[in-house]
């Protein structure tokens, strides 16, 4: 499992904490699961992900934060309740 997180720190838009936790706990009990955290605001790390600049673009930094699970976007919602099932 590929857990993408699309936020900035610098202004704030991070995670819940709840989230953030479950997705901890999920990558320490399953050594197949990669997490990356991606600050959007860096353009090398975005390269490769222009479906979420056009997002940003045409939205802006309020959609923020945004999750691809296995490359498929999620709502927060919908990636707990996955996260859950793998634990």
């Amino acid at each position: 499992m590929i857990i993408e997180i699309f936020e900035t720190r610098g202004f704030g838009i991070e995670l819940s904490t709840d989230l953030d936790a479950l997705i901890i706990n999920l990558n320490k009990k399953h050594s197949d699961v990669m997490v990356k955290k991606l600050d959007v605001l860096n353009k090398e790390m975005m390269k490769s992900h222009k479906d979420i600049v056009k997002m940003l673009k045409e939205r802006s930094l309020d959609i923020l934060p945004l999750i691809k699970i296995n490359g498929k976007l999620v709502d927060t919602e919908k990636a707990e309740n996955m996260i859950y099932k793998y634990l």
